[in-house]
């Protein structure tokens, strides 16, 4: 069966097809072997993620009715309808998401920023699609619960059949291959700056960001 026969997004698409589990490796299937992870400098040099900084703040869940509706690329969402709840506010959740607030492009590849959205280079608030995640990244997350952290995200995504922009809310794509994190302390900016630095991107803050 087809994506487009299950009603999938192009958002949504992303999502399943591994994108955010915050895992070092992908999912096998029974018998296989897991493909093995992508290093720091191939995921960098081969993917090109926008690199920010920002404040880890909490998980919160969309409803799994709302989860429906992003799953059917000819929905219409109003914005009254987004809600986010934390954990044990909804008994049948739908996606679950990273908060991350107070959000700052710090390293990107010039090229990105041919997008017009991209002129954006703050952020107050953020919110970044999970994935399943196993129990060894679950305790990464909480231990990056309000701190500072370093997000590698593929800039913005929007949702619906138009797409819709929710007002003063910003959905992020995070890593689409589960080959390397999305999120990292702040400690490892200076070795994840240094490998993007030899692969071609710069500071956007000096001649890239128009909107800050």
């Amino acid at each position: 069966m087809t994506w487009e026969a299950w009603g999938c997004s192009p958002w949504l698409k992303r999502l399943l097809v591994g994108c955010v589990a915050l895992s070092s490796a992908g999912v096998a299937m029974p018998g296989l072997p897991l493909p093995p992870p992508l290093s720091r400098e191939a995921y960098l040099g081969a993917k090109a993620p926008f690199i920010y900084t920002g404040r880890f703040t909490r998980l919160v869940y969309v409803s799994r009715e709302l989860d429906r509706k992003l799953r059917d690329p000819n929905s219409t969402i109003m914005p009254d309808e987004l809600r986010l709840y934390e954990p044990g506010q909804v008994l049948n959740p739908g996606t679950q998401f990273m908060e991350i607030i107070n959000v700052r492009v710090v390293l990107a590849r010039p090229a990105r920023f041919k997008v017009l959205y991209r002129e954006d280079c703050r952020f107050d608030t953020v919110h970044v699609p999970l994935g399943l995640v196993k129990d060894g990244h679950m305790a990464l997350l909480d231990g990056l619960l309000g701190k500072e952290v370093v997000l590698l995200a593929h800039g913005r995504e929007f949702y619906g059949s138009h797409p819709v922009n929710f007002p003063n809310m910003v959905f992020m794509g995070a890593v689409m291959d589960g080959e390397v994190s999305s999120i990292h302390p702040l400690a490892d900016l200076p070795d994840i700056a240094g490998i993007a630095q030899q692969v071609g991107y710069v500071d956007p803050q000096a001649s890239l960001c128009t909107r800050d």
